[in-house]
């Protein structure tokens, strides 16, 4: 099933408005202890319901961009199908490999070796300093939001800019000031949303709604 937050806000969505969805690629296998996953490609559920997700979508999908790994671009794909839309699909390696929140993947590597990933992960999401080969939290959530909100232009419709849980999850409590616990985590094919008010940024995650910083 896809997720109920992105079925709630599909639904109320300024439809005159350029709207940017930043949302978490469709289901894949379990990543292999030790490694990365970037070969692993979806499940047959998870293109399906990426297709049925593109369906949802059609007539309103303006632009695909995606992390360059592997079931992100697949996952672009399947929208594009399931929209029936002739739209390129564009690789931005600021939602992935290595995403907004790194720059140093070197070091970045090292820093999430040294912490374990939830550690990591919860200093990215709630915690305060920069650690070794990444950027400040909150300054690279509003640099990714201002990145998305830039390429959605005037352009009114859904432009979805597909990434991991782990930008995600950091992108939207960063951003919209929610602190967020293990079971705020995104679902496959969950998304937050942004789009301009006025002089302003909204975004919205779930039941957290509120301007970006």
């Amino acid at each position: 099933m896809l997720p109920t937050s992105v079925l709630h806000w599909l639904a109320r969505l300024p439809p005159e408005r350029p709207v940017a969805l930043l949302l978490r690629h469709a289901a894949r296998p379990p990543i292999p202890p030790g490694q990365t996953g970037d070969e692993l490609a979806l499940t047959e559920e998870g293109m399906t319901l990426a297709k049925h997700l593109g369906g949802l979508m059609r007539g309103r999908l303006a632009a695909l961009h995606t992390s360059p790994v592997l079931r992100c671009m697949q996952t672009a794909e399947a929208l594009r199908e399931g929209a029936r839309a002739n739209l390129d699909i564009l690789p931005d390696r600021l939602l992935g490999a290595p995403g907004a929140f790194i720059v140093d993947a070197l070091l970045g590597g090292q820093t999430l070796q040294r912490l374990g990933l939830e550690s990591f992960l919860e200093h990215l999401i709630n915690g305060e300093g920069v650690l070794p080969g990444l950027a400040d939290p909150t300054s690279a959530a509003a640099m990714l939001v201002g990145h998305m909100i830039d390429r959605t232009g005037s352009i009114k419709g859904l432009h979805v800019f597909v990434t991991h849980d782990s930008l995600l999850a950091p992108a939207a409590a960063r951003a919209l000031r929610c602190p967020l616990s293990r079971r705020d985590w995104p679902e496959y094919l969950e998304a937050a949303f942004f789009w301009r008010e006025g002089a302003d940024i909204r975004g919205a995650y779930r039941s957290h709604e509120s301007l970006c910083r």
